[in-house]
């Protein structure tokens, strides 16, 4: 569940950026709405200063999901979202970001978005 949270943290700061909406601005509302959950309170913090240092890496999230689709297979039950969230992770690790934070799924959105980095 985390994993699908941090993918989709990633497409709507995109999507705000895209928007015109400012970094600053859209964490702001990330913080102050209903989807603001613990785990969104805990990764917009650091990401107001774009602090991806590892807490939990891709690495371990690509990991994590490897098992849990194995899992899935095992008693028959479709993992649709965790398939797809589990090629972000992988394109991460192609991409050099295998130790960064798995937050970097907002670094990996802004690339495929053609955004660079925003102005904090």
């Amino acid at each position: 569940m985390i994993a699908v949270s941090a993918a989709m943290m990633a497409e709507s700061l995109a999507l705000a950026r895209k928007g015109g909406i400012a970094w600053q601005d859209i964490l702001k509302v990330l913080d102050d709405s209903a989807v603001a959950s613990p785990m969104v309170k805990y990764k917009t913090a650091p990401l107001r200063t774009r602090d991806f240092e590892s807490t939990f890496s891709c690495k371990q999230m690509a990991k994590d999901l490897d098992l849990i689709l194995g899992a899935g297979h095992a008693v028959g039950v479709p993992l649709q979202l965790a398939a797809q969230v589990r090629e972000t992770y992988g394109a991460l690790v192609a991409q050099g970001d295998g130790d960064t934070d798995f937050i970097a799924t907002v670094k990996h959105l802004e690339r495929l978005s053609g955004l660079g980095e925003p102005k904090l």
